[in-house]
């Protein structure tokens, strides 16, 4: 498995909908101070305001995102920084310290795009259940469940910006 970590079924089951993942404080603050080195060539290409967004992201505490997985990561890659998890699964992002990995359970593709993701419903319907359909729709309504997608979207750039401009060392 990448990085020597492991991704099992998760014996919980499928997970599907929007959902919750509570961060550890500690390891987001850490994470978003340790990408300094990108914020001037975030500040370069998308200007202060995209900045602004960033120092406020950094205040997180849960993010939601939709969901569709049976797999988890049961154990994380030697290095990892756990970033938080849920009832579902205690491994709902981490990252690798260095630019070498940032990875979110939840799919941050599917915005506020309820017609895609509506779509995906249907068309895996009978495989999902459809009492797990009607529970996936009711989150797509629930104010309660705003995605955070443009968060992760612009920690995961960020994230990259500063891979591009740390200096590693030579793998062997």
């Amino acid at each position: 498995h990448a990085f020597n970590g492991r991704v099992t079924r998760n014996p919980q089951g499928l997970e599907l909908g929007a959902h919750e993942c509570e961060l550890r404080s500690d390891a987001w603050f850490d994470l978003t101070h340790s990408l300094q080195t990108g914020f001037a060539a975030a500040k370069t290409v998308f200007g202060e305001k995209f900045c602004q967004q960033l120092a406020e992201d950094e205040n997180l505490r849960v993010c939601t995102l939709r969901y569709v997985h049976y797999d988890h990561v049961s154990e994380l890659p030697r290095d990892a920084i756990n970033l938080g998890g849920s009832a579902m699964t205690p491994h709902q992002a981490y990252y690798i310290p260095n630019g070498v990995a940032f990875c979110v359970q939840g799919h941050p593709e599917f915005s506020t795009d309820v017609a895609m993701y509506e779509t995906l419903l249907l068309e895996n319907g009978a495989t999902f259940g459809s009492d797990a359909v009607a529970r996936a729709r009711a989150t797509l309504l629930d104010a309660r469940f705003r995605t955070h997608h443009l968060q992760i979207a612009r920690l995961m750039l960020l994230f990259a910006l500063s891979a591009m401009t740390t200096t590693r060392p030579p793998s062997h």
